[in-house]
């Protein structure tokens, strides 16, 4: 989420608490959430808990969610049919931060006193959060200076790009946009001449756009040759900028660039790299190669849609070049996720980007293009392809029409794991019966007693000795330690 993080690393603890609760069947005490993240005190939880209970009652119907807080059981959060938006929105519209530069980014200066009245904080208190967050001034041509009045100046496409992200954060309806009605029937317009058909979804993020570059024109700020964005305009073919818009080439060329580079379905086919474009050459040639490498060698289908993906978010990264505390507030759970149950994935991962950095430096300390890579990576190469592969053997003394049955069953849950069925259970690393199993185990070999409907607690007993055998696996295939 933009612009909203607590001090402690930089982190949301509300967030980091929902997101807790919200991968659990049942219920955490207040100790197990403090020992699961690590960070906070027992008293910061329980009062986030509190804080988040109150919120979501507020928030939320009681049948879409709800937080239940019990001194025996601990916390335990029910969620169907909705996600954390409103609590989002809530958070924004409460947040001195957060209204603050929405405020600066709408009117680029403010005088002090007024901007204190509307937030309804004192001058001092402002102007202190103001040079404690130095969000847009770190790794961004962007300035604030504060006095009198608080400005906001430097670099204008990176200012509008800032200002779009943050509407299409925080704004999830176009209706709630400041001049709907204009942005609206100007951006709908533009997709026409384009001849994109887009939902209201991505409407409103072209209206989004739309509107931060009319804002900046009616401030009377105009894109420089020096600024980031316009540096790369030369290396991309556009379509003619249509008669109805009073907007200069620069400001039609930074609207299709933003849309192209931020990777919205819509807009990749909008612009196109020039034949002769060697745009990031060096950085595609060593990520290719590097893939190739350590993962396996692409088709030439594969490599260019590796590649057009790449460009985009080399494309991002040179404009916007996101600094640890910005990035920290997009951030997910899912490489931990991927890290718990694939590990192998991750560490060839991990050793896949060490040697990027090494042999790149654009890569370094970039941690949007880190994260992004993650995601090229896994649109590739299955999360289970550097896992050990379990053997099952499954045994009934019933029928071996049932034993078929149960392997169909049993392949259901096995999809996140390299997996084999054997008939001599002497190979086996698990062996699944569905009565007593009479054979001596070998070392290193598990027996799970099931039922033939294969029960719900079946199906943890599996999940947990395969987990368990691909550790075991796993760390037998390290090298050794000196």
């Amino acid at each position: 989420m933009f612009l909203m993080y607590k001090n402690q690393g930089d982190r949301s603890l509300k967030q980091d608490i929902l997101e807790l609760l919200d991968d659990q069947d049942g219920y955490l005490s207040m100790q197990e959430i403090v020992n699961r993240l690590e960070y906070p005190t027992l008293n910061a939880v329980k009062t986030t808990c509190k804080m988040l209970q109150e919120e979501i009652t507020q928030l939320y119907d009681p049948t879409q969610m709800e937080l239940i807080i019990s001194v025996r059981g601990g916390v335990k959060l029910r969620r169907d049919g909705v996600y954390f938006q409103a609590l989002s929105e809530n958070e924004f519209g409460n947040s001195v931060t957060f209204n603050m530069i929405v405020f600066l980014l709408l009117e680029r200066i403010v005088v002090t006193s007024e901007l204190a009245d509307k937030l309804y904080v004192s001058q001092s208190t402002l102007l202190r959060k103001l040079k404690r967050h130095k969000l847009l001034t770190d790794n961004w041509d962007i300035k604030i200076t504060c006095s009198d009045t608080i400005s906001l100046s430097g670099d204008e496409g990176l200012i509008r790009f800032l200002h779009f992200l943050l509407l299409i954060m925080s704004y999830k309806s176009i209706n709630q946009f400041p001049e709907a009605t204009s942005s609206r029937h100007k951006a709908q317009k533009i997709m026409d001449y384009l001849q994109v058909n887009v939902h209201e979804n991505q409407l409103l993020q072209c209206v989004a756009l739309v509107f931060a570059i009319d804002n900046g024109l009616e401030k009377k700020r105009k894109l420089s040759p020096t600024d980031q964005t316009s540096a790369y305009f030369k290396y991309y073919e556009y379509p003619a900028k249509p008669d109805f818009l009073s907007w200069s080439n620069e400001d039609w060329q930074f609207f299709l660039l933003v849309l192209y580079f931020t990777d919205f379905d819509f807009g990749r086919t909008l612009i196109q790299r020039k034949d002769d474009c060697q745009l990031f050459a060096a950085e595609r040639k060593v990520f290719l190669t590097t893939f190739e490498k350590r993962f396996r060698l692409l088709s030439s289908k594969e490599a260019d849609l590796l590649l057009d993906h790449l460009s985009r978010q080399l494309q991002y990264h040179a404009i916007m070049p996101m600094n640890k505390l910005v990035f920290s507030s997009f951030k997910n759970q899912g490489k931990k996720k991927i890290a718990e149950i694939y590990p192998a994935f991750i560490q060839r991962f991990e050793d896949f980007y060490l040697e990027l950095e090494q042999n790149c430096e654009t890569f370094k300390k970039a941690p949007y293009l880190k994260a992004n890579t993650l995601l090229n990576c896994i649109q590739l190469i299955p999360l289970n392809a550097f896992s050990p592969c379990v053997k099952i053997y499954v045994y009934s003394s019933l029928s071996s029409l049932l034993v078929g049955n149960l392997q169909k069953e049993i392949q259901t849950e096995l999809i996140y794991y390299q997996s084999e069925f054997v008939t001599d259970f002497r190979q086996a690393d698990l062996i699944l019966s569905t009565a007593p199993f009479l054979e001596p185990l070998k070392k290193n070999q598990y027996l799970l007693q099931i039922s033939a409907s294969i029960s719900k607690n079946d199906r943890k007993s599996i999940h947990s000795r395969i987990q368990t055998i691909m550790q075991e696996k796993q760390s037998a295939s390290l090298p050794k330690k000196l």
